[in-house]
């Protein structure tokens, strides 16, 4: 049997893998963000190794049930 945790992070069972998102801010006790995607309010948390939490681009990695796993993109 397949593991249903797998389609998490496999950008070919889910298309938002790997798509970019905005964070404004962190709330920084919960580590947790709210951000806009598809024209919706989603949550959003860092990936595990993800550590200083930052505003600017990230990348959507994983997606859990209908929270948002990000990292930073590039430099920011």
């Amino acid at each position: 049997l397949r593991n249903p945790l797998a389609s998490e992070a496999d950008s070919n069972l889910n298309l938002d893998i790997g798509k970019s998102v905005y964070v404004d801010d962190w709330d920084l006790e919960r580590r947790r963000t709210q951000l806009k995607f598809r024209g919706a309010q989603w949550q959003a948390k860092p990936a595990e190794d993800y550590d200083e939490l930052r505003t600017g681009k990230h990348m959507i990695v994983a997606i859990k049930g209908i929270i948002l796993i990000i990292k930073p993109l590039g430099g920011n």
